[in-house]
């Protein structure tokens, strides 16, 4: 679990005090992500999504972000559409999507890799919606 899971964001603050001062701190407010769509259902083997991510951290990190937590810049691979979870060949490796800035690399990952990414990127979207869930407020009984 990273401190974004768990806690809601992972903001630091700083804090000077002063003698005889009194401030209130309001929380931080919560960065999970909210408009998540549900991730396809599927079995996730968890040794192919442990090399995915390995994979994902040595090649999409950059741009993607580390532990899949995108600046925003770029998408977040965690709340793709549904459609794009059947695609990842033709977009990783076909370069399906070059026009809108994600090249190929076919020179680089081979289609088991690709699939190794999907895998640890699918593992962490059920992380997340999982954690969207659990955060709803819940509704009260009449």
């Amino acid at each position: 679990q990273t401190a974004m899971l768990k806690y809601g964001n992972n903001q630091g603050r700083i804090f000077a005090f002063k003698i005889g001062a009194n401030q209130k701190i309001a929380a931080l407010p919560s960065e999970v992500l909210t408009d998540l769509p549900k991730p396809p259902d599927e079995k996730i083997d968890t040794a192919m999504a442990a090399k995915g991510f390995d994979l994902y951290h040595r090649h999409c990190a950059v741009c993607h972000g580390v532990l899949l937590q995108s600046s925003g810049a770029v998408p977040d691979l965690r709340s793709v559409p549904g459609e794009i979870w059947a695609q990842y060949d033709e977009i990783v490796l076909g370069g399906a999507l070059a026009d809108a800035g994600m090249a190929s690399f076919k020179d680089l990952l081979k289609k088991d890799d690709v699939a190794a990414i999907r895998a640890y990127i699918l593992e962490q979207a059920h992380v997340a919606w999982n954690a969207k869930e659990k955060a709803k407020p819940k509704a009260k009984p009449h």
